[in-house]
């Protein structure tokens, strides 16, 4: 049998572990003289001061020094000796600058962090839906730390939720005085003056935005629906004097008339029968003397009515059918745009498309009056026919941008999530799943 001449495991382990020792004491070694080194120094720079100040006191002459009296002041020599000491009056004024600076930044760092602390909490509490512990939290955080830009925003977004949109409205121009380019801020304040009725303002702000973030789809899609709501047409407007200037036109025509929603005519419609006549018919000719400028704007009035009852009542579109592998979102918004005006048509549309496409067809961005008119179909439709909106809700939560959504829901948005919501509680939904959701919408049911 032939014997391996090679050495054992045992062997290689002890001799691994002599040679780390051996590399430990060399180690150690060297460390005590750098130690000796240090100390040996240090003792130089010592004995050197002192003799310096020895050398001082010579010059001064020699003095012989009594045991000190307790509360006595310094003799003059002692005096002017410690005042004509330059390293020690410059080593005293150094080493107390430099501990006062240490101190007050450590002290503001410590602060700094703790605000940082209660920010986070205050977003644990904000996407729970505790508002009040979360502006409490932001309160904090503020009075730790009132440079931070990030905690009065938060807590303004609180405070928006909280349809307390004044204080949201301060908390956001504190934060924009801040940071002047805080894009948030200006989004965020365009919310609290909507909810004050600033039109204007919110207005400048959502401009703001579009400055700093041209691609914002959120501030485009609101600034879009102030303008369309809340400005007013420039059309000119036929009025007594209008007709009364126009010696042109002729008396018997009503020309017509543009006004805001609110100014229309309020009263119910009629249907009018519209019939023929030849020029010469004495039914034209009583028409024209009867027709004067006093009477002009309320024939104006009729004449648009009429306009409106055949727009508004005319034929009914057809409700297209839907193509999901090649459904887009500019497809589906013109549809809904041709169809909002009749629910049951948009209903028979909207039961078209699976809950399961919406993240995909609304990827980009969703529209808040879309946003409104689905809950309200969801609400007058699904739920008297007994159809489960819980996948519809879920998927709409999906949707990128949701949170920066829910800032513009209005009130009647809110009552008709909660009429779903409470529906869905009828029904065997795991509660978790349920709580989970409205927590995402960020309702208190």
């Amino acid at each position: 049998m032939s014997v391996s001449n090679s050495p054992s495991p045992s062997s290689l382990v002890c001799h691994e572990i002599k040679n780390n020792n051996e590399e430990l004491q060399a180690y150690l070694r060297d460390l005590k003289q750098w130690e000796t080194e240090m100390k040996r120094k240090d003792a130089k720079l010592l004995k050197d001061k002192q003799d310096m100040k020895k050398k001082k006191k010579m010059d001064f002459g020699e003095h012989v020094r009594i045991p000190p009296i307790r509360n006595a002041p310094p003799s003059p020599i002692e005096s002017e000796l410690t005042e004509n000491d330059p390293c020690d009056k410059k080593e005293t004024e150094e080493s107390d600058e430099t501990g006062s600076e240490t101190d007050s930044e450590t002290e503001m760092l410590m602060k700094k962090q703790a605000a940082e602390m209660e920010k986070e909490k205050g977003n644990e509490h904000l996407k729970a839906n505790r508002l009040d512990e979360a502006i409490g939290c932001y309160s904090k955080g503020y009075a730790l730390d009132p440079n931070n830009p990030l905690i009065t925003a938060n807590r303004a977004l609180a405070f928006i939720k909280k349809d307390q949109f004044a204080a949201a409205e301060k908390d956001c121009d504190v934060a924009l005085l801040l940071d002047p380019r805080y894009a948030k801020g200006y989004l965020r304040r365009a919310a609290a003056r909507v909810g004050l009725k600033k039109y204007d303002l919110a207005k400048d702000d959502l401009l703001s935005v579009l400055k700093l973030e041209p691609n914002n789809t959120q501030a485009k899609q609101e600034l879009r629906k102030i303008e369309k709501v809340f400005t007013l047409p420039s059309s000119p407007v036929c009025t007594e004097k209008h007709f009364q200037d126009d010696n042109t036109s002729d008396s018997s025509i009503v020309l017509p008339i543009d006004k805001p929603f609110h100014l229309q005519y309020k009263k119910p419609l009629q249907r009018i029968k519209i019939e023929e006549v030849f020029e010469n018919d004495d039914l034209l000719l009583a028409a024209r003397k009867k027709t004067t400028s006093a009477n002009c704007k309320a024939e104006t009035n009729v004449m648009q009515n009429c306009n409106l009852v055949i727009n508004n009542k005319g034929t009914k579109p057809c409700v297209p059918i839907v193509n999901i592998s090649t459904l887009t979102s500019y497809q589906f918004h013109k549809d809904f745009r041709r169809l909002k005006h009749h629910p049951e048509l948009l209903y028979e549309y909207i039961q078209q498309i699976p809950a399961s496409k919406y993240p995909q067809l609304f990827q980009h961005s969703l529209e808040c009056d879309v946003m409104s008119q689905l809950l309200i179909i969801y609400r007058d439709f699904y739920l008297p026919n007994e159809l489960d909106v819980y996948p519809f809700l879920l998927n709409l939560s999906k949707i990128k941008r949701f949170s920066a959504l829910q800032m513009f829901f209005s009130k009647d948005d809110k009552n008709v999530l909660r009429e779903l919501f409470l529906a869905l509680k009828l029904k065997e939904i795991v509660s978790e799943d349920l709580e989970s959701l409205i927590n995402a919408y960020e309702m208190q049911i």
